[in-house]
């Protein structure tokens, strides 16, 4: 009775625990499967598909692949192939469903007697899911998960099915993906016209694509052919006459080098900025062979036009000023989209740079909107006078050394008092040096940061004058920003990034900051279309359509700017020399007021005319005194007359009145011809963007 007893209790605990290790292994094997990555997807992949960039109407305008690669069906492919690959990679393939446990267990054999050298037990299937999902670690764990979507793998598809997806999938070594691709570049031939010994070299080299490459180790790529010949023999897929024959080829056979496949770009000045960006939100390996969907903000009816007329003006007027070389960038001011972009006069491999955003140029008069937006903000108004005559400004470095600052006029004469709608009108560098010792150097970068400026500025007061340097992009971003009410956009080329599985890419979030109040853009807007109007910026003017902008030229005339908005579009054009030679007296009210007006007439052409949001379509005319710039009274010797999109001054002229004394508006001062400026030492950080190297080449 004992020993039933006993024998009962070892009965009952052997099953107990047989089955908790069953439940145990059930568990885990359940847990496993449920980390395994969904295969479903693998129905859908279509491998190696190129991405493809589009612009606004969703015409192609860039493919993308550094992968040679053309997907062909198994009745395109040789029986050589077949043969040559399941007699090198898996002779059990027809018989087993993913994983070939008698080949594992003779690996392990062979392995415990071969002092430590692995041979491998992978099936075809399971290095087609460690392709789709897993990475090269050799671990257990690893091989288990192979196994595992192995088995999944051959319950979805046929023999066929797995072989020519693999076949289409491996890479071949020389930037060959895909047997099609292997054969056009070893061979310039089809897979479906490779012969016995071709196929052998080819299969060969997924071993080790680079190490037997027949191009850089010849002697490893005729020892591996060599091997795959005979065992293609072994399993009675050839004879051993037909092996002698194919050995007997193999000396005649001349692989040819491949070329460097190359990617279409067009408008590559455009494109290639957008390509950049998306670079830094999607890895290298999507970008290039994930087949995405690059939608983009480009409107090729305008880089067409702004792309001819670089090329025009360039070629006949820019010859006479010595300027080889251009920049524009256009804006939808409602969206902040770019719409067209053009950085020097031809992208070619000589000359990749791209002078609308990687350059950093001197702004030079076209900074002073800046300027008078931070005047603004301190409560002055376009009527405020300063004193137009010379003017010398002491401040401080920041090493404790008192310096000088003595700027003056392109015409080196004096206005007397004038208002600020004046000055900017008239671009008076004298009226620019008071203003910066009035508002400050800080708050003048900050607002210029804050309407889109990225690039770092000089603290000093000659940053009144544009001394910094900046990008085409920078000035368009932040003019675009004045022409929408002083409300900060960022400016955008991408419209979105997306997988040919649908799923989109979250690119950085837009976020607005409103700089200036209605009021105080309003002002600045009026001041800036009187320069177009009257002033300096005459060259831009359009016919019916409100322009408003500003010139900008540099010393010896290195840079010529021009800056200007519509209702509709804002346009930052630049003109110089691509080794920032001197001109020839250009200035940014010529060529680049010019080109402006040029495209914007085309743009413009057949479209509503919209205005400035609180501006009249038409301009109230006023007469003004020529002494004291306030509204003329018949006592008034001088007059002139000016235009009023907005609210035409009040004040009747009181200075040509007899008795009247003599009284200065707000921000005005008397005579004095030097001031201080002293700023604290603390320094304005900028938000930094850096320029990613990226190139892509133009076909």
């Amino acid at each position: 009775m004992k020993l039933r007893a006993v024998l009962l209790g070892l009965i009952s605990a052997t099953l107990i625990f047989t089955y908790a290790g069953y439940r145990t292994g059930q568990s885990i094997l359940s847990d496993l499967e449920h980390s395994l990555p969904d295969l479903s997807w693998v129905q859908r992949r279509q491998p190696g598909k190129i991405t493809t960039v589009y612009s606004r109407e969703g015409k192609i305008i860039g493919t993308l692949s550094e992968q040679r690669r053309k997907v062909v069906g198994l009745d395109q492919v040789s029986p050589n192939v077949i043969r040559a690959l399941v007699a090198t990679e898996d002779s059990r393939f027809y018989s087993h469903h993913g994983v070939d446990f008698f080949g594992i267990a003779r690996a392990g054999l062979r392995n415990l007697r071969q002092d430590g050298r692995t041979e491998g037990a992978s099936t075809i299937s399971m290095q087609l899911v460690r392709h789709y999902f897993l990475n090269q670690e050799q671990s257990y764990w690893r091989k288990i998960q192979e196994a595992l979507l192995a088995q999944k793998l051959e319950k979805m598809f046929s023999k066929d099915e797995i072989l020519i997806r693999y076949l289409n999938e491996v890479y071949f070594g020389s930037g060959a993906y895909g047997i099609q691709s292997a054969a056009a570049t070893y061979f310039g031939k089809s897979a479906k016209d490779l012969s016995p010994v071709e196929a052998a070299l080819i299969v060969g080299l997924l071993q080790s694509p680079s190490g037997l490459s027949p191009y850089l180790n010849p002697g490893g790529a005729h020892q591996r052919t060599l091997e795959v010949l005979n065992r293609m023999e072994s399993l009675g897929y050839l004879s051993n006459t037909e092996k002698t024959e194919a050995l007997r080829r193999y000396d005649r056979l001349a692989p040819k080098r491949p070329k460097q496949a190359s990617n279409v770009i067009k408008y590559p000045y455009f494109t290639n900025y957008a390509l950049s960006l998306v670079a830094r939100q999607v890895p290298h390996n999507l970008l290039y062979e994930g087949g995405l969907s690059i939608r983009t903000t480009l409107d090729l009816k305008a880089q067409r036009i702004i792309e001819s007329e670089v090329a025009s003006t360039l070629d006949s007027a820019g010859r006479g000023y010595g300027a080889d070389s251009a920049a524009v960038v256009l804006i939808d001011n409602q969206s902040g989209e770019i719409r067209a972009m053009v950085g020097g006069r031809k992208y070619s491999k000589k000359d990749r740079f791209n002078r609308a955003w990687q350059a950093r140029l001197q702004a030079g008069s076209s900074f002073k909107p800046f300027l008078y937006a931070t005047a603004l903000t301190k409560g002055m108004t376009p009527e405020s006078r300063f004193s137009d005559d010379p003017v010398r400004v002491a401040f401080e470095d920041g090493s404790g050394v008192e310096k000088y600052w003595e700027p003056a006029n392109f015409d080196n004469r004096s206005k007397g008092q004038i208002p600020m709608r004046e000055a900017l009108k008239l671009s008076r560098n004298t009226v620019a040096a008071r203003l910066i010792c009035y508002t400050g150097i800080h708050p003048v970068i900050s607002i210029a940061h804050r309407l889109g400026i990225r690039s770092e500025l000089p603290q000093v007061p000659s940053i009144a004058l544009g001394v910094g340097e900046v990008s085409p992009l920078e000035m368009a971003t932040a003019y675009s920003s004045i022409a929408r009410g002083g409300l900060f956009k960022p400016a955008v080329c991408l419209r979105s990034v997306q997988t040919p599985q649908g799923e989109t890419f979250r690119l950085p979030q837009a976020w607005n900051d409103q700089v200036l109040s209605p009021e105080q853009d309003g002002q600045l807007v009026e001041m800036m279309m009187r320069v177009v109007e009257e002033g300096t910026g005459a060259a831009a003017r359009l016919s019916g359509v409100h322009v408003a902008g500003k010139t900008g030229t540099t010393d010896k005339y290195r840079d010529a700017w021009f800056v200007g908005f519509t209702p509709r579009y804002t346009m930052a054009v630049w003109f110089g020399n691509s080794d920032h030679h001197p001109t020839y007296g250009m200035t940014g009210g010529s060529l680049p007021a010019a080109l402006f007006a040029r495209v914007m007439s085309q743009l413009e052409a057949g479209t509503p005319r919209p205005t400035f949001v609180g501006f009249r379509a038409q301009a109230e005319k006023v007469r003004l005194c020529s002494i004291s710039y306030q509204l003329a009274t018949n006592d008034c010797k001088k007059t002139y007359s000016e235009m009023f999109w907005r609210e035409a001054p009040q004040t009747r002229c009181d200075e040509c009145t007899p008795k009247s004394s003599h009284i200065l508006t707000n921000a005005s001062e008397s005579a004095e011809t030097e001031l201080s400026l002293q700023e604290a030492p603390e320094k304005p950080q900028p938000e930094q963007e850096p320029d990613p190297e990226i190139d892509f080449d133009p076909q």
